[in-house]
């Protein structure tokens, strides 16, 4: 009314209605949706192709390599037809190999050492490297007699591609840093190629790794 004392009120701004209503919204989420597969598809469907002729695990069988339970740590022939393990025996420690396909162990190692860490294959899978009373060792994969590679050697050592190399992170405890350490495969001509204090130290707990053109190491 326009009676004295009434209050006209007008909206600050002009009332539209707004353009995401629910209809509006539902429509646009499908078609966002939709877009989405199409972008999917075309995208997987270069790597379906891609894939035609890679093998496809259709069935994996496990098998027990071991049953005495009193197995420390193993390497695998990289070839992976045979495998070596520590085992344990009136508390010490030797080395049994065995053929992946079929049963059998061979024990090269007589169970002598206080612990064995670090067993690796030479890349031929001819030698078989060991750490054991803090002394790095090589025995033929087969058995045969041991020989002495490093004295106070790192736990772990990984083999060159090329197979004429190791390498090894190394302890100085009195100078408080560790080292990695580059050898011949038959632990000659050692050499330092970097080495870091303790705050920034190298893992010791595992090997070092090789590029596979064997020219740098991570």
């Amino acid at each position: 009314s326009d009676e004295p004392g009434d209050k006209i009120i007008v909206p600050a701004t002009p009332h539209r209605k707004s353009f995401f209503t629910a209809r509006s919204f539902k429509i646009f989420a499908a078609a966002a949706l939709l877009i989405t597969f199409i972008f999917a598809a075309l995208e997987i469907a270069p790597w379906r192709d891609n894939t035609s002729n890679v093998p496809v695990l259709t069935e994996m069988q496990f098998t027990l390599l071991t049953n005495h339970g009193h197995v420390g740590e193993f390497a695998l022939a990289p070839d992976g037809k045979s495998v070596a393990f520590a085992f344990v025996e009136d508390g010490k420690f030797g080395i049994r190999v065995r053929q992946t396909a079929a049963p059998g162990e061979l024990e090269i190692v007589a169970p002598t050492y206080g612990n064995i860490i670090g067993l690796a294959f030479s890349r031929d899978g001819q030698f078989l490297y060991f750490t054991g009373n803090n002394r790095l060792n090589r025995i033929p994969a087969l058995g045969g007699d041991t020989q002495i590679v490093l004295q106070h050697p790192g736990l772990r050592i990984s083999i060159s591609p090329d197979g004429q190399q190791m390498a090894f992170v190394k302890l100085d405890r009195q100078a408080g840093k560790t080292s990695l350490v580059v050898a011949d495969a038959d632990g000659q001509n050692q050499r330092i190629v970097a080495a870091r204090d303790r705050k920034n130290q190298f893992m010791r707990v595992s090997a070092p790794s090789w590029s596979p053109d064997g020219t740098s190491l991570g």
